[in-house]
């Protein structure tokens, strides 16, 4: 706003004269406020170079012509802040980085940088260790499996197994040689004769292997005739006094 004082006497006249058209004198209080300081640049001097900042204000109720005010500072006195504390480490573990920033009064008017970035180490990052070797084979007989493990360490959680399986055949057999043919169980026409073998049980529970075999044997025909075997189960027979032998080779 403005004020015109003429003969101690307050009055209004927007073209600044009085309604007598005396000339009266103007105190003027129109200047508005401050803009921002501007970022500093240079300014050539005889030996150096100077940073300087200006800043503006401009008269509302000057007329058309508008007057504008400068003020000129000297960058090279403004002060950063002091550095604030370091950020936490950009990562949970393994390697990352850290951050510390200050700060100027005047954007961009102060020399130097506004931020800093370290590199930081945390706990390494989960992660598995090489392969140990492979176990010796485990198992009673024939075919087995080993195994080998590798451990998980840092922070974190290790994707995959920790323990790996593959089969090996280097055990002994689970099954003895076959003992000698038994003798034959007949002196005349055709008979039997047996084998038996021990076995121990298989590491994969399956069908447990044949333990006896039974194989024909044959002599020169006989005169009468003579008993057959009759088989009850599969380990077991016994004599029927009316038939003769002529059942075909079969194992158990």
């Amino acid at each position: 706003m403005f004020q015109k004082v003429a003969n101690g006497r307050r009055i209004v006249n927007v073209k600044g004269k009085s309604d007598w058209a005396l000339p009266i004198s103007m105190t003027i209080d129109a200047w508005g406020p401050w803009t921002e300081w501007s970022p500093c640049f240079e300014q050539p001097s005889v030996q150096q170079f100077h940073l300087y900042r200006n800043r503006v204000s401009v008269c509302s109720f000057c007329g058309s012509s508008k007057i504008i005010k400068y003020e000129i500072g000297n960058c090279n006195s403004l002060v950063w802040s002091e550095w604030q504390a370091w950020s936490p480490c950009s990562s949970s573990c393994g390697e990352g980085f850290s951050v510390r920033r200050r700060i100027c009064p005047v954007q961009n008017a102060c020399a130097g940088l506004a931020e800093e970035v370290t590199y930081c180490k945390t706990l390494p990052c989960a992660t598995w260790t090489e392969w140990g070797a492979w176990s010796s084979c485990v198992g009673t007989c024939d075919t087995g499996y080993q195994y080998r493990i590798r451990k998980c360490v840092g922070l974190g959680i290790c994707p995959g197994l920790e323990q790996e399986h593959r089969l090996c055949n280097n055990l002994p057999p689970c099954c003895q040689q076959w003992s000698q043919w038994s003798s034959c169980s007949v002196s005349c026409g055709r008979g039997v004769r047996t084998r038996v073998r021990t076995c121990k049980p298989k590491n994969d529970f399956s069908n447990p292997p044949h333990l006896k075999e039974i194989s024909l044997c044959e002599f020169p025909q006989c005169t009468k005739w003579d008993p057959c075997i009759v088989w009850i189960n599969h380990y077991e027979y016994k004599i029927h006094p009316t038939c003769m032998i002529e059942h075909s080779i079969t194992s158990y």
